[in-house]
């Protein structure tokens, strides 16, 4: 900060949480099960920002998505920024500003420009110029699902979605299930053309936050640990096999693709 504290990130609760180091001791900012922080893959992947001595704006994730919020550190208390993006990166402050990247489930990544004073959002830079018809995308619905072990796990699903065509009504669709590279990253419910790719062609999409994903604190992280391609693997699995079992898929139909870790 501009007077010398210390802002740092720490999971000692088991959650990714802020800390402050002053004048050698240690505050907790603020305590919940939420992640305020990612893995360390690669730099400049800040979720907060100083603004000054006083304050903070951060991002955090929990149950998936990311949230922005202003952190008072006298009064420590932390409200919610009413902004659409539901996916935050690489924050920034300038004076009177915050510069991050977002997204949304019906909103491509962008550049964006917070203003403090109105708290609202203008793009600075989109990464995609085009935009989607009406009735063409996907809005991913967040799931719980049960797992080996007597344990849940998490994926968003994306139901077919297409307002030119409509599927045989005696049939479920086939299911595509993503597993994501990391491992121990995470997807989003970022808008995705990918996704959509499937979805307007009558497919349903499943892309999954398999144990050992971010977001969900350092357990559910630590699940991969010595059984990395096994409880990854079945997490995929219990995914696909949930959501067959709940009529929204073809159990006959069910494929599992990824990329890197995936």
């Amino acid at each position: 900060t501009p007077g010398g504290d210390l802002i740092f990130v720490s999971d000692r609760t088991g959650w990714w949480n802020l800390y402050r180091l002053r004048g050698g001791a240690v505050e907790h900012l603020v305590a919940m099960h939420a992640e305020f922080g990612r893995p360390q893959w690669v730099f400049g992947m800040s979720m907060y920002a100083v603004v000054s001595d006083s304050e903070l704006v951060c991002a955090y994730i929990r149950d998936g998505r990311c949230h922005m919020a202003r952190l008072d550190l006298d009064a420590l208390t932390l409200r919610d920024i009413p902004v659409t993006q539901t996916e935050f990166s690489g924050l920034r402050s300038g004076e009177g500003f915050v510069i991050y990247g977002g997204g949304s489930p019906t909103e491509s990544s962008c550049l964006y420009r917070l203003d403090l004073a109105t708290e609202e959002a203008a793009v600075v830079k989109a990464s995609r110029s085009d935009t989607p018809p009406p009735g063409m995308v996907s809005v991913p619905e967040a799931l719980r699902f049960p797992t080996e072990n007597d344990k849940e796990a998490h994926a968003f699903f994306y139901a077919p979605t297409n307002a030119q065509v409509e599927g045989p009504g005696d049939a479920s669709p086939p299911l595509i299930v993503f597993s994501h590279g990391g491992p121990t990253g995470a997807t989003s419910d970022v808008y995705s053309p990918a996704m959509q790719y499937w979805t307007t062609r009558g497919y349903a999409v499943l892309d999954v936050n398999y144990g050992g994903s971010t977001g969900y604190g350092r357990e559910y992280r630590n699940r991969l640990r010595d059984a990395w391609g096994i409880v990854d693997v079945d997490d995929c699995i219990n995914a696909a096999l949930h959501v067959a079992s709940l009529g929204r898929a073809d159990a006959d139909r069910l494929i599992i693709r990824g990329g890197s870790a995936g």
